[in-house]
């Protein structure tokens, strides 16, 4: 039962029973007042009691019937004043109706019941026409005090319903534009499948207009064939079993026949009696399948890519080939997939291998095997040669300058081909291709792009085999022959590999079979760096090697044993790149201890030379001619220039039989030497000194800087244009350098060398570290070792 009937039930079908009560309680008070008033007997209060009752519920129902009669056709808010006039004239008439019944009515009917004459109550007739208008005045009274209250109730549920009804219809106007808005489209289907409503975005989505739709008739039909009795049966079982929301998946045609995937949520609204029918949320999810398909498909592309990469590294190159082609083969959903090289008359494509599906086993080939003459098909050669990727959905396709190539493909039945050149720096090795033959196939750009890719996976592969052959067969050669080497050969990568080996390296390291099983040189150091006296020096010098890893490096051990090694490292190039290092290590014990020998017996003779060039008379003899120069140009300056001379010749004296010297001392030595070389020469030598303040607490042969400085100055030419430049820097901790510009005489002194060979011989006997005379650019260079203690 409705909201409104139930109103109405509450308003004018009161039961009998109220009516009846209410009535009786008007009529008992009523009928007490007559009987209290006349005090006459009891049977007048029920009397009067029940014929005002009768009365009362008279004028109820009168009220009723007005109102009914008005409310359906002066509506409170259409004709309100219409329906109070009405109301009015229409309640006079009932009123006075009901009280002409109760008035000459009732006694008829109720005097013979009580057994009187009623007139007897009031001594009065029993109806006067003044009685009968006053009666019917109180009565219009009560009558329209019934009607107002109803009128009042009336008027407030009219009001409320159409506040309702407003609300309503805002709310479902706002549904209704927010439906037609929304990119989805709505459907509201019935039990059976038949098409309710549709919203307007159905358009967009189709091509169709929501009234053309509508037309179709069931909310199904534009489905795809092959999804619609699938969809409709999943409705039709749904419906049966009751359900409150399912979803599901279809495809349909639009207008211009094109598929669009759909995804729809369906919710149970048959409980509702405005829809009474099931409502349909569709989304168009074809561009989301779409990009889930493409990123499947970069995914599966990338995993092919990186099987690929991984099985040409770790399998022989024909099986890595015959896995390559059947899984792209099977990837891409093509008929035939292959690999042809051009052999090395350049005459004939060889082919490699071929793919099969089953149904081109079917198909016999002209080529598989034989491979393809290139004279046969120039133009496939000239396109392979100018890298050109073939790709032809149809082979009818294939331009008229191609029909060679295009005979080769109608022979093989091929309907679609695709062929991917390999090259590398010019060099054509051969073209990898595909083929269908039962449909056309359409290749992506990325697929294309991945394909090329794989080319150069397979480029690569084939140009690290033969190199592997060309090293395999150089080693076969070389190995043997670093076995028959009396030096200790050792081969390491750059990722801390040793990659070989021979019998003598590990004699003379005193390495274990045990040692070496890791294969690690890191760990082989390890081992040999306990059995080396100088062990930081040569670690050192091999973590220089592995930090650059371009320079050739030499170092060399002193054993426990008391066994001297010498190792040479250079770094291993194939191809213009390093790629790893090799050792060469040499026991050069005996060596050492005859130049030791030959350089304690000629130490004399080092002493002699040292000291002759302590006192060269000529230094002497060109000191006393600025002197006696001096003495009358400059009192002061040749004063000085005496105090400096003096300061050399004393420090030559006091330093000629000691081994080492500290740097600071030797640069005091050096200061005053320079001094005297600058009276003569003025700024024609210029000498600069950089040093830190710790390599001044090093040692250093005594003398060492003044042959240096005095052998610059012996064999170049000095002069105002071009003047003598000496710098002396230290470089790092490790060694002193002197450098000076290079600028040769014509005529050299007569030399004998003496002077760097004694700085050799000497610092022979107290470092490892070479000591090094070199040119570089148009610099003459001197590294000294610099020693950080006596015993160094």
């Amino acid at each position: 039962m409705s909201k409104e009937k139930t109103e109405d039930r509450i308003m004018f079908d009161i039961s009998w029973k109220t009516q009846i009560l209410s009535s009786a309680m008007v009529g008992g008070f009523f009928g007490f007042y007559h009987y209290i008033l006349s005090q006459s007997e009891i049977w007048t209060f029920f009397y009067f009691g029940i014929s005002t009752g009768l009365l009362s519920m008279g004028l109820w129902q009168a009220a009723r019937l007005v109102f009914r009669l008005t409310d359906k056709r002066f509506p409170w808010f259409e004709k309100p004043y219409r329906r109070i006039i009405v109301s009015l004239v229409s309640g006079v008439a009932f009123t006075y109706m009901v009280v002409f019944i109760a008035d000459f009515g009732l006694p008829y009917a109720m005097d013979p019941l009580f057994g009187i004459d009623s007139r007897t109550l009031t001594d009065q007739p029993s109806m006067t026409l003044a009685t009968f208008f006053l009666d019917g005045a109180i009565s219009v009274f009560i009558f329209q005090f019934y009607l107002t209250l109803i009128n009042l109730f009336s008027y407030f549920r009219d009001l409320r319903i159409r506040r309702d009804k407003d609300i309503a219809q805002t709310v479902e106007k706002y549904f209704e534009t927010l439906i037609e808005n929304i990119h989805d489209v709505i459907q509201v289907i019935g039990a059976s499948g038949e098409l309710l409503y549709c919203s307007s975005s159905i358009k967009g989505l189709t091509g169709y207009t929501a009234d053309e739709v509508r037309k179709l008739g069931s909310g199904f039909a534009l489905i795809h064939p092959e999804n619609r009795s699938r969809v409709v049966q999943e409705f039709e079982t749904k419906v049966k079993e009751g359900f409150d929301t399912y979803s599901t998946r279809y495809e349909i045609l639009t207008r211009e026949g094109t598929i669009r995937h759909i995804e729809t949520k369906v919710i149970n609204a048959s409980s509702n009696p405005k829809l009474k029918g099931y409502i349909a949320i569709n989304s168009d999810i074809t561009d989301r399948l779409l990009a889930e398909e493409r990123t499947r498909h970069q995914k599966e592309l990338y995993r092919l890519l990186t099987d690929m990469s991984t099985r040409f590294l770790g399998t022989d190159l024909e099986h890595a080939v015959k896995q390559m082609l059947e899984e792209i083969g099977r990837f891409a959903e093509v008929d035939r997939s292959y690999v042809y090289l051009l052999n090395e008359a350049k005459n004939h494509w060889d082919c490699l291998h071929e793919w099969r599906s089953e149904a081109a086993s079917l198909i016999a080939s002209n080529f598989y095997q034989a491979g393809i003459p290139v004279e046969t098909s120039s133009w496939l050669f000239g396109q392979v040669q100018g890298n050109a990727v073939i790709n032809f959905e149809n082979t009818e396709q294939i331009p008229a300058e191609g029909e060679d190539f295009k005979a080769i493909c109608k022979a093989d039945q091929t309907k679609s081909v695709l062929l991917i050149p390999m090259l590398r720096h010019g060099k054509i090795y051969g073209f990898m291709g595909f083929d269908s033959v039962q449909n056309h196939k359409i290749w992506k750009e990325e697929d294309v792009s991945t394909l090329q890719i794989c080319s150069e996976i397979l480029i690569s592969s084939m140009l690290r085999r033969e190199a592997e052959q060309r090293t395999e067969r150089s080693l076969s050669v070389n190995k043997a022959i670093v076995d028959s080497t009396s030096e200790g050969i050792l081969l390491t990568d750059l990722d801390d590999n040793i990659l070989y080996y021979n019998q003598n390296f590990k004699d003379m390291w005193l390495f274990t079979d045990e040692m070496l099983k890791e294969r690690k040189k890191s760990i082989a150091l390890q081992h040999a760096i306990r059995n080396v006296e100088n062990a930081d020096e040569v670690f050192q010098i091999i973590s220089t090697s592995e930090e650059n890893v371009n320079h050739r490096i030499r170092l060399v051990a002193y054993l426990k044993n008391k066994r001297v090694l010498e190792g040479i490292s250079q770094p291993q190039i194939i191809d213009g790149k390093v790629v790893g290092r090799v050792w060469s290590n040499r026991d050069i014990t005996e060596r050492v201890n005859a130049e030791k020998e030959e350089i304690e017996k000629g130490i004399a003779q080092a002493q002699f030379e040292s000291l002759k060039n302590q006192v060269n008379p000529h230094f002497l003899f060109n000191s006393l001619n600025v002197l006696s120069s001096l003495v009358h140009i400059d009192p002061n300056l040749s004063e000085k220039f005496i105090d400096q001379l003096a300061r050399s010749y004393r420090y030559l004296l006091e330093q000629k039989d000691n081994e080492l010297v500290l740097l600071k001392t030797e640069m005091d030595f050096v200061q005053a030497f320079t001094f005297l070389l600058k009276i003569r020469f003025e700024e024609k030598l210029q000498v600069q000194i950089h040093l830190s303040d710790q390599v001044m607490q090093y040692y250093v042969a005594p003398l060492t800087l003044q042959l240096l400085i005095e052998n610059a100055v012996k064999h170049n030419i000095i002069s105002a244009e071009t003047p003598l430049k000496i710098e002396i820097f230290n470089e790092g901790d490790e060694y002193l350098i002197v450098r000076n510009n290079l600028q040769r005489r014509e005529q050299q002194l007569p030399s004998t060398g003496v002077g760097l060979r004694n700085i050799r011989s000497r610092y022979k006997l107290l470092t490892a570290r070479p000591t090094e005379f070199y040119t570089e650019n148009s610099s003459y260079i001197a590294r000294i070792p610099l020693l950080k203690t006596m015993q160094s």
